[in-house]
């Protein structure tokens, strides 16, 4: 009788230690860096794995680039991106031809190691020398919980992919902490003990139809690092077995006034007595509408989308998930918005006296920036 009676206490107990969230963390092969690219602000974010290396590549005022790189073979690692053009000596017309050429990035040594040398070549006969000093290097948290027993059960999976910023500067370490924060908040949210109640229990292992395996990643990607201002952009994926995944966005954007470190939103950047906020909808509208976004205007009727900013060398960037200006086909957009353009409206002080200076292009006919979902630099000449 004792044991009959031991046996359910044994596999109960056995389901509630298999349940309990599981975290690990691991290193991951990436880091961010900043430096100069001849005289001109640049940011480089590097990922390698097995068999590809890939990076986006940024120059202050002139886009960001995708490169795309094979398994380092020599002393060198070499990154490129082809793209197409059409010669501005060439007559207009169906007669015209589409040139190519390959910008090409060169790193020198360890590509992740603090500080790396190369040259960059922008394919129009523009090459300069580079210098780069890690800001970042990349961790993995990984949380687990549930149970699944012969097709019956719950697992949840959550993945955060974060960066590890360098230094001890009072600005870094404050991010570092809100970001930690973040990534464990959201690791609880997303991959808790996966049943709620006692009938939600039952119900999953009475059905085998009731099969989960639910899974959440975020990868926060740093888009601006210097000693006065960060910030990071979350790319989140989540699968809860609907007809397609939900993808969102989050931002963390930390400023250093010199005394104490402040988490901004974007209207601590702008002069509150000028309509900056109807000018950056206008700015936002025109350019959805040239990436051809089939709801180009939802921002008029919903501006808290502009809060999904992040800081970049070549602009201030806002970034829309699918559904928030298109249809979830479409994917997300992303509109950048230089500096130079913004200028009538910043502030003289506060945060934003932190941004990069939007010095002059590499070269006039650089390719134009995109990034890796195909957003494109707005042109905001009049």
């Amino acid at each position: 009788m004792l044991i009959l009676l031991a046996l359910p206490c044994v596999g109960v107990v056995a389901i509630v230690w298999r349940a309990r969230p599981l975290t690990q963390i691991q290193v991951d092969q990436r880091a961010c860096f900043e430096g100069l690219a001849g005289d001109v602000p640049a940011f480089l974010d590097i990922r390698l794995n097995d068999m590809l290396v890939s990076a986006d590549w940024s120059v202050a005022d002139g886009g960001t680039l995708d490169l795309i790189g094979g398994l380092k073979t020599t002393p060198e690692l070499t990154l490129t991106r082809p793209y197409a053009f059409l010669d501005s000596n060439d007559e207009p017309g169906d007669g015209q031809i589409w040139k190519s050429r390959e910008a090409r990035l060169v790193l020198a040594g360890d590509p992740l190691a603090r500080q790396v040398t190369g040259r960059w070549s922008d394919g129009a006969g523009v090459e300069v020398p580079v210098t780069l000093t890690r800001i970042a290097r990349g961790q993995i948290l990984r949380r687990t919980a549930g149970l699944i027993f012969q097709g019956r059960g719950r697992a949840v999976e959550y993945v955060a992919h974060y960066p590890i910023l360098e230094g001890t500067d009072p600005l870094g370490a404050a991010t570092q902490h809100a970001l930690e924060q973040r990534v464990r908040q959201d690791a609880q949210e997303n991959a808790g003990l996966p049943w709620n109640d006692l009938d939600d229990c039952w119900m999953t292992f009475r059905e085998p139809s009731a099969l989960n395996n639910w899974s959440c990643t975020d990868t926060w990607d740093v888009q601006y690092r210097d000693r006065r201002l960060v910030s990071l952009l979350c790319s989140s994926y989540q699968d809860t077995g609907g007809a397609h995944g939900n993808f969102r966005f989050d931002v963390l954007t930390v400023w250093w006034n010199g005394q104490t470190v402040e988490q901004d939103q974007l209207a601590d950047f702008f002069q509150p007595d000028t309509p900056w906020r109807d000018a950056l909808i206008a700015l936002c509208c025109e350019d959805l509408q040239r990436q051809e976004a089939s709801a180009a205007t939802a921002v008029q009727k919903i501006p808290e989308m502009l809060e999904q900013f992040t800081i970049r060398p070549d602009g201030l960037h806002v970034h829309f998930p699918p559904y928030a200006v298109g249809c979830y086909a479409e994917g997300p957009y992303e509109v950048c918005l230089p500096f130079s353009r913004l200028s009538p409206y910043l502030c003289d002080t506060g945060p934003a006296t932190a941004l990069p200076a939007p010095p002059d292009r590499l070269a006039s006919d650089h390719p134009p920036g995109k990034s890796s979902r195909g957003a494109s630099q707005t042109d905001l000449s009049p």
